[in-house]
């Protein structure tokens, strides 16, 4: 058995708070999986905003798991590849752990492309991309 140690004001959140504890051990039970985000949680709020398509929905739509802010730590990604169908996956793959494992790289692969973009528009080029500043040297001069 392990030991539990919960850190709040007031001794009535508690059994909230195990709640919480106990909701999260099922929801891992049953397949869902959870994505620490850390320093890029500022690529959150891009692709959460509502363009012509919202990309949360273009995922559920390609590998039909869902993802959504975990609304207890909020810089995790809860992908919940449930029971619904896909439309880009064949019947071989169409698991629930394939669509969560699908659905956790074409996040992750869409965070590395706002991280290109986001540098690739800074002025400052610290190790990165010199054979372009040299490219653009020898042409410009």
């Amino acid at each position: 058995p392990r030991k539990v140690f919960f850190g709040c004001d007031d001794p009535k959140d508690i059994p909230k708070l195990w709640g919480f504890v106990m909701t999260r051990a099922q929801e891992l039970m049953n397949g869902v999986k959870y994505l620490h985000l850390g320093a890029d949680k500022v690529y959150q709020q891009i692709m959460m905003q509502n363009t012509s398509v919202n990309f949360f929905d273009y995922v559920k739509k390609i590998t039909g798991a869902s993802v959504t802010v975990d609304s207890m730590t909020g810089n995790h990604l809860r992908i919940d590849s449930g029971s619904s169908s896909s439309i880009a996956m064949d019947d071989d793959n169409n698991n629930e752990d394939g669509g969560a494992a699908l659905a956790e790289e074409i996040v992750r692969l869409q965070i590395e492309l706002y991280r290109d973009i986001s540098i690739r528009q800074q002025p400052w080029i610290f190790g990165r991309d010199w054979s372009l500043t040299c490219g653009l040297s020898k042409y410009s001069g």
